[in-house]
């Protein structure tokens, strides 16, 4: 498949998708019969994610058998999928051609342990099979998950579909980056100049692990029980590399 496919069924799926009524019986079949896609380098989206966002919107529509064959489970869970309210949250990405990009994750919490993506090559990345693992192995709980985009590497996304899956709609009101450990702990980051920068920019505050005050993730709660932190709202321009000092995410300023 090259340049030319990738962008007629990319047009195709936006139309569809920015217009869904618009969309007939047969191109919901059209996409289902296709997808998932398989990701590469001439794609700025990710095909799945537009695909399923498409379906919900006409979960009617859907061949559910089908569906369930291309996820590859339960008749009950494909329903979930297409019908359960979802989550979107966005992490910040580095990238090697220095550019900083908020990336969304959706994620759709589901009643047993498998973790359900249509991102197959991420499973081939153990950086990231590992991440998602982690994340299921300290939340008790399965989960559906796409990407806006999945050309990005590290682990950093992880406290992102944490917040999602323990708070839900409410993990939407921020952007996060940090690395969860399997016992709880957040790990630090790099670039973290670069994506409070980027956060700031696309209107939302980013958590980020604190050595002294974020450092498991039992300390999310303080910024889900009734009061809002604006983090990144706080850095002006070029002193950003003074954040400690500037907010320290010390314990007295939160309740204050």
């Amino acid at each position: 498949m090259d340049y030319y496919f990738w962008e007629r069924e990319k047009l195709y799926l936006e139309d569809k998708w920015k217009k869904p009524q618009t969309a007939a019986k047969g191109d919901i079949d059209y996409f289902l019969q296709r997808f998932p896609y398989r990701t590469n380098h001439y794609q700025d989206k990710n095909l799945n994610l537009l695909a399923v966002e498409l379906f919900r919107q006409h979960p009617d529509k859907v061949d559910i058998e089908t569906f369930a064959q291309k996820l590859e489970c339960s008749l009950e869970e494909a329903e979930k999928i297409l019908k359960a309210e979802t989550t979107e949250v966005f992490f910040p990405v580095v990238y090697t051609d220095g550019k900083t990009r908020l990336v969304k994750a959706t994620v759709i919490p589901l009643e047993g342990k498998e973790i359900i993506t249509l991102d197959r090559e991420i499973f081939e990345r153990e950086d990231l099979k590992e991440a998602l693992q982690t994340v299921r192995d300290i939340t008790g709980r399965g989960f559906f998950i796409t990407f806006g985009r999945t050309d990005f590497r590290g682990k950093s996304f992880s406290l992102a579909v944490y917040a999602a899956l323990k708070y839900g709609k409410k993990a939407q009101s921020y952007a996060y980056t940090g690395v969860l450990l399997k016992n709880g702990q957040i790990e630090p980051v790099e670039g973290l100049e670069e994506k409070l920068k980027a956060a700031r920019e696309a209107g939302m505050p980013l958590i980020f692990p604190d050595s002294s005050s974020l450092k498991r993730v039992e300390d999310l709660e303080r910024f889900f029980s009734g009061f809002s932190v604006p983090v990144s709202a706080l850095f002006d321009g070029e002193k950003t590399e003074k954040f400690e000092g500037i907010f320290p995410l010390k314990g007295k300023y939160l309740e204050k």
